[in-house]
């Protein structure tokens, strides 16, 4: 409920209302999701949704937090985000986001060419039209993504 609740502060531009409940929401996390339950098939399939679901709210709470220019605090969390999920577009583009309003411009592009290395050796896909238009900003110097 909290995530939800910080999801929808979040489409409101209520960004540090969004990023408190989505703290909170993190908070109530302990370990991996069933861990007691067993490998059974159900508990694995329920387990891959909480993580979901738990991976969805960290990244919705980067979101707000970047919104709220904390670039430069962010950083670690997000390096270690993509680390441990190489193949969502999405922390590599608020790697890539942070990294830039953290005035580290070719950091920003160097980490964009990671993410178009690894979507080809490992799915043979480009990134995303987003992650390309992200790109693009970075390149021009948009002003957009520090404020």
């Amino acid at each position: 409920r909290l995530a939800a609740d910080g999801r929808a502060a979040l489409g409101a531009a209520d960004h540090a209302r969004a990023a408190g409940l989505l703290r909170d929401a993190l908070s109530l996390w302990r370990g991996p999701a069933l861990a007691d339950a067993g490998p059974t098939p159900f508990a694995r399939a329920q387990a891959e949704r909480l993580e979901e679901l738990r991976l969805a709210a960290r990244e919705d709470l980067n979101e707000a937090e970047l919104s709220r220019g904390e670039h430069r605090a962010l950083l670690t969390e997000l390096r270690d985000l993509v680390a441990a999920h190489p193949l969502r577009e999405r922390p590599r583009g608020q790697l890539i986001r942070a990294l830039y309003g953290a005035g580290r411009r070719a950091e920003a592009l160097a980490a964009f060419e990671d993410a178009r290395r690894v979507l080809a050796e490992e799915l043979g896909t480009d990134p995303s039209p987003e992650l390309a238009e992200l790109h693009l900003a970075v390149l021009r110097g948009d002003p957009a993504l520090s404020a």
